[in-house]
């Protein structure tokens, strides 16, 4: 089974009855799995960054925060309707401002483009 449906069926059965209702050793188990649904989240993330070729860092974008914003940011000043996208989803995954990015993205249409 792929590894990102067989997570979200279990997340979605698990988190249908609360962490409550399950035995404290399922518990910490569930919480083991959204910290993996994360990192896998995150590899995917890297493997859409490399496939752009626009000279990425992943591993630095992983570890840093200040990067990942600047990268984000500057996927949004491009012309290419999939990667504006690209940096909208990274955006809203890594709580950097869409207004930031819409705002970006307008100014690079105006100046650059």
């Amino acid at each position: 089974a792929d590894p990102k449906e067989l997570i979200k069926m279990v997340t979605r059965h698990v988190t249908r009855y609360g962490q409550e209702a399950w035995p404290e050793e399922l518990a910490a188990l569930t919480k083991q799995l959204q910290y993996y649904n994360e990192r896998l989240l995150d590899f995917t993330q890297a493997q859409i960054l490399q496939g752009l070729r626009k000279g990425v860092d992943v591993q630095r974008f992983t570890a840093d925060d200040q990067y990942k914003r600047e990268t984000i940011l500057g996927l949004a000043e491009t012309l290419e309707e999939n990667v504006y996208s690209i940096a909208l989803s990274l955006a809203q995954r890594y709580s950097v401002s869409c207004w930031e990015v819409f705002m970006t993205h307008l100014e690079f249409l105006f100046t650059d483009s």
